[in-house]
C-alpha cells in the first residue's frame, strides 16, 4: 500500500501542470459559452425563457468540450508511459528492475487518471449550480427558466446525466467502458515501448494485433446485441459481460508485460545515455 501511495503521489505531482490547464479550460470555456448565450439572449430580446438545459446541454459547443475532456485524458493515458521512456529518463528502468510485482505502477497510473477525471467532473457540477445562480441573477425570472437542481440534472440536463450517471447500473457501465479503453491505451503504449527498441516493425506489429483484438471484442459484443431480440435489461447484462472481460484480459495482459525486466542492452543503453 505504501508503495501505491508513493506512485500515486508521484503521478499526481507530476501531471499538475496538465491537470491545471484541464480544470482551466473547463471554467473558462463554459462561462465564455454561457456568457456568450446569455449577451445573445438579451440583444435579441426573445420572449423564449432560457433554461439550464439551453444554456448547457442543448449547446453544440458543450458536446465538443465534453468530446475533448475525454481525448485530453486518453492522450494523457498515453503519455503517462511514453514519459517514462522518452529522452534520458531512466525511472522506468529503475522500476521495472524493483524486486517484486510491479503492477502496482498500473495501479497508480490508473488510479491517476480516473482521480483526476473524477475532479473534472466535479468541477463540472459546480459549474452547473453557478450558471443555473448566474443566469439567474442576470436574465431575471422573466427571461430565465430556473428549475431545482437535482430535477433539472435527472430531467433535462440529458447529456451531463449520460456522462456523469447518478444511477450505478449506468455509472458501472460509462466507467467500466472508459476503464476498458484506458487500459488498453495502457497496453498498446507499454507493449510498443517495450518492444521498439528490438524491432519497429515487431512492436508495430504487436500494436497492430492488440488493436485488433479489441476492435474485434467491441465488434463481437455489438453483433451479439444486434442480432437477438434482448429487452433492456438483457443488453445492459451482455454489455457489462463484454466489458468486464475486456477489462479482465487487458489487466491480465499488462501484469505479465510490466513484469518482464528490460533486456541487458536496453539497460546499459539508457545507463549510457543518462
Amino acid at each position: 500500500m505504501k508503495k501505491f501511495i508513493n506512485l500515486l503521489a508521484d503521478e499526481l505531482y507530476r501531471s499538475r501542470i496538465f491537470y491545471g490547464i484541464v480544470i482551466g479550460l473547463v471554467i473558462v470555456s463554459q462561462l465564455v459559452m454561457v456568457g456568450l448565450l446569455i449577451i445573445g439572449n438579451r440583444q435579441s430580446e426573445s420572449n423564449y425563457p432560457l433554461n439550464l438545459a439551453s444554456l448547457i446541454d442543448y449547446n453544440g459547443i458543450y458536446h465538443v468540450l465534453l468530446i475533448a475532456a475525454f481525448l485530453l485524458f486518453f492522450a494523457y493515458s498515453a503519455f503517462t508511459w511514453f514519459r517514462e521512456w522518452s529522452g534520458d529518463s531512466s525511472f522506468i528502468i529503475r522500476l521495472m528492475t524493483l524486486p517484486g510485482n510491479r503492477f502496482t505502477i498500473v495501479l497508480a497510473k490508473l488510479a491517476s487518471v480516473f482521480l483526476m477525471m473524477g475532479g473534472v467532473m466535479f468541477t463540472q457540477l459546480c459549474m452547473i449550480l453557478l450558471i443555473n445562480r448566474l443566469a439567474g441573477m442576470l436574465l431575471g425570472d422573466g427571461a430565465y427558466s430556473a428549475l431545482p437542481i437535482a430535477y433539472a440534472y435527472a430531467q433535462t440536463l440529458s447529456t451531463t446525466y449520460f456522462v456523469m450517471p447518478m444511477s450505478v447500473a449506468s455509472a458501472a457501465l460509462i466507467y467500466g467502458g472508459l476503464l476498458w479503453i484506458v487500459l488498453g491505451i495502457f497496453l498498446v503504449v507499454v507493449t510498443y515501448m517495450q518492444s521498439y527498441q528490438e524491432s519497429y516493425v515487431k512492436a508495430f506489429g504487436k500494436v497492430v494485433l492488440l488493436l485488433i483484438a479489441n476492435g474485434a471484442w467491441l465488434v463481437g459484443m455489438i453483433i451479439v446485441v444486434e442480432s437477438m431480440n434482448l429487452v433492456a435489461s438483457e443488453i445492459f447484462n451482455v454489455f457489462v459481460v463484454f466489458i468486464l472481460v475486456g477489462i479482465v484480459l487487458n489487466l491480465a495482459q499488462l501484469a505479465r508485460r510490466i513484469n518482464v525486466k528490460p533486456r541487458k542492452h536496453v539497460i546499459n543503453h539508457k545507463e549510457e545515455t543518462v
